[in-house]
């Protein structure tokens, strides 16, 4: 079978569209036929060997997230049949191929019907739809900013916030991007190439600022997010995809002590140890993209050989969108 193999890690020209053996199914096992590979962030993290956790040694599959169609079943397995739609998480990587095999645990039975291309974007509204669920616990937010958005992860989140009926304010940095955000449901958007941040989001809050910044990012502009903050406002920080804060966030958060302004960082590793609250809220997410509550629009679709155009496309942000890999 065909995949994408890192034989070493670096650029997105270590991502090599290779022949390899085909994976064998053992006990316990699924074999899935991918239809449909969900490109995430961790996917660059992999290749170029900074992911925080668990690493594989080159040379190895990268993708955690697919879907597909059951091929073959081992034996131990049992609520399947052949046939039917999956979508996989599998936290050891090999979704970049056209064939994968994992545990039965890292499967969820998708209705049948549903669009596999969709259904790949399953894990961002999972991790979202976690965090608005769970996240948010002591904390009442009815207005959010959410910056760089423009990605599928952004997707997720501004849709996830109109369901719990927020206002939402979101920034891309083109016309196209600002577009896209309110065609996915945001309130107002903002051009921060060329718009005052600020100024645009204390006008659409009349000058009270957001209860809630939602940052993947963070970097050297994280602390300019405390001037759009409101008294009691908390930064989320998803991510950190441009590293670390130039600036000591805490010693700005004492300049203002009136506003007592919170941290919070989040993840879904979270449920690494809470199997089944995962599994509750991956349902709740199928059950609200069947309903058509959770719109994916707007999917860049590649071919799976083409995944080193993909990882140089992205890290140059000139995707809008979620991206995924076809066979």
């Amino acid at each position: 079978m065909k995949a994408v193999v890192v034989s070493r890690f670096g650029g997105p020209e270590v991502l090599q569209y290779v022949e390899v053996k085909t994976p064998r199914v053992g006990s316990g096992d699924v074999r899935v036929m991918v239809r449909a590979v969900g490109v995430h962030a961790a996917d660059a993290m992999w290749r170029e060997g900074t992911y925080p956790y668990a690493l594989p040694k080159p040379p190895f599959v990268p993708g955690q997230i697919a879907t597909g169609v059951v091929a073959e079943i081992g034996s131990g397995v049992e609520g399947l049949t052949i046939g039917n739609p999956v979508h996989v998480l599998h936290l050891l990587g090999g979704a970049y191929a056209e064939q994968m095999v994992v545990p039965h645990e890292d499967i969820i039975h998708l209705p049948d019907g549903i669009d596999l291309q969709a259904a790949a974007c399953i894990t961002d509204y999972i991790a979202t739809w976690a965090f608005f669920q769970d996240g948010f616990s002591g904390h009442e937010a009815k207005s959010v900013f959410m910056p760089n958005s423009t990605g599928g992860t952004g997707m997720a989140n501004i849709q996830c916030a109109k369901q719990k009926g927020m206002q939402v304010i979101a920034s891309g940095s083109s016309e196209a991007g600002c577009r896209r955000l309110i065609e996915w449901g945001a309130d107002h958007a903002i051009n921060h190439k060329t718009g005052d941040v600020i100024a645009e989001v204390l006008s659409a809050t009349a000058g009270r600022g957001v209860d809630a910044v939602l940052d993947h990012v963070a970097g050297p502009a994280f602390n300019d997010h405390f001037a759009l903050l409101a008294p009691d406002g908390m930064i989320f920080i998803m991510n950190t995809l441009a590293g670390a804060p130039r600036e000591n966030p805490f010693a700005q958060m004492r300049l203002h002590p009136d506003r007592c302004w919170k941290i919070r960082s989040w993840s879904t590793h979270v449920y690494d140890r809470h199997s089944p609250r995962r599994q509750d809220l991956t349902r709740q997410v199928i059950d609200l993209m069947v309903s058509g509550r959770f719109r994916p629009t707007g999917i860049n679709k590649q071919l799976l050989a083409e995944a080193g155009l993909v990882h140089a496309l992205r890290g140059e942000r000139k995707l809008i969108g979620k991206t995924i890999l076809v066979p």
